[in-house]
């Protein structure tokens, strides 16, 4: 019992010495849309600069590909996409995140050309499932499925907290 006790002092005492970092978001981009675009992409930029993992496991490049993205940083999210695939199951037909990866390129390339994103998103995504075969394409297919309207109305609960 006295070790129970002793632990739990240890531990209270330890907690009340860390502190998480407090980042604040700026409740007037929450109104305002054309502002939350680029407020998210600071925030994101911020959190990155102080954002630390266990090595570069992950859980970690898993959530720092997304901060990338959202910074607007698609050429380092790619190569993080790629970094997090190395990790992940080597044999596995699953292409992890490859929704976000073409998303990422076609982003690039809209910036360096006058084409529309969905034409350039298109061209990626024909080119990318046409090296596939058949089983891994149906596999992969799995990830460009997702409920859109459900995600923004969590988002938009998440943001008006």
């Amino acid at each position: 019992m006295k070790k129970f006790i002793y632990l739990l002092f240890i531990t209270i005492i330890f907690c009340n010495c860390i502190s998480a970092q407090e980042l604040v978001f700026p409740k007037n981009a929450i109104a305002d849309k054309s502002k939350l675009s680029a407020t998210m992409s600071e925030f994101a930029m911020t959190v990155i600069a102080d954002y630390k993992g266990q090595g570069r496991d992950e859980s970690y490049l898993n959530n720092l590909f997304r901060l990338q993205m959202v910074a607007g940083d698609y050429a380092n999210a790619v190569e993080t996409i790629i970094s997090f695939r190395k990790n992940y199951d080597a044999g596995s037909r699953n292409l992890p995140h490859l929704q976000y990866e073409l998303f990422s390129n076609a982003e690039i390339k809209r910036r360096q050309s006058q084409d529309e994103f969905e034409t350039i998103y298109r061209q990626l995504f024909k080119k990318e499932f046409s090296k596939l075969d058949n089983k891994t394409a149906f596999i992969v297919e799995r990830q460009f499925n997702a409920d859109v309207e459900r995600f923004e109305s969590q988002w938009q609960s998440l943001l008006e907290k």
